[in-house]
């Protein structure tokens, strides 16, 4: 038998673990379930944004290819205009492309982005 001292200072250790572990416990559901919502929304901004993004860059890039199209066409027309340059240079057309591309996919991006980020109840109450 032990004596009471110990007895009760055993008793309290027991319950001080106890505490200890019980709080770790609810500190690691507590971050698991923070870890899979911020996952569940992040899925739900990346899919709205990756449909917004395809629903506006398609027309954009069907107009991209009817422009290179007309501009390789009239390549003729503009040649006596071109200085040391061909009237179809696969440079220009690719970086003009390039630079068009850019300017609609941040010109569509960032309201996408802005606006996947709004919580639905809030953008709800202010309509």
């Amino acid at each position: 038998m032990m004596p009471p001292l110990f007895e009760k200072l055993s008793q309290l250790w027991r319950k001080l673990l106890f505490y200890l572990e019980r709080d770790r416990f609810d500190r690691e559901l507590e971050e698991e379930m923070r870890f899979h919502l911020e996952a569940v929304t992040l899925f739900l901004i990346g899919g709205a944004l990756g449909r917004a993004m395809a629903a506006i860059m398609k027309p954009v890039l069907l107009g991209l290819g009817i422009g290179l199209i007309g501009a390789h066409a009239c390549a003729r027309i503009m040649k006596s205009l071109l200085y040391q340059v061909p009237a179809t240079d696969p440079t220009t057309f690719a970086g003009i492309a390039a630079v068009l591309v850019m300017v609609a996919f941040m010109a569509a991006y960032l309201p996408a982005r802005r606006a996947a980020r709004v919580d639905p109840i809030i953008a709800l109450r202010l309509e």
